[in-house]
């Protein structure tokens, strides 16, 4: 249990907007993507309900399937911070 306790922990995550990389994000959920184990976790613990709600309280787009996730917002061009801020948030 501790094994797998800890291949699922201390998990981050980065983006990449305008050129410009994110710090790495705490990821608190999920299952870590394109990992082996990735798959039989995913289906096992079914994550898609709960990570929707996430995107939703925060006004994030999303699109999910199988184990992938993309989160997207729309701004002007001009306004890639706020992006960035709504996405690390």
């Amino acid at each position: 249990m501790d094994w797998f306790s800890s291949y699922l922990s201390d998990q981050t995550q980065a983006f990449c907007a305008n050129g410009v990389m994110s710090g790495p994000i705490p990821v608190t959920c999920s299952v870590p993507q394109g990992s082996v184990l990735g798959p039989v976790l995913f289906i096992s613990y079914r994550p898609t309900e709960d990570v929707t709600l996430i995107f939703d309280s925060h006004q994030v787009n999303h699109h999910l399937y199988a184990d992938d996730k993309q989160a997207y917002v729309s701004v002007p061009v001009n306004n890639v911070s706020l992006a960035r801020q709504t996405l690390e948030r």
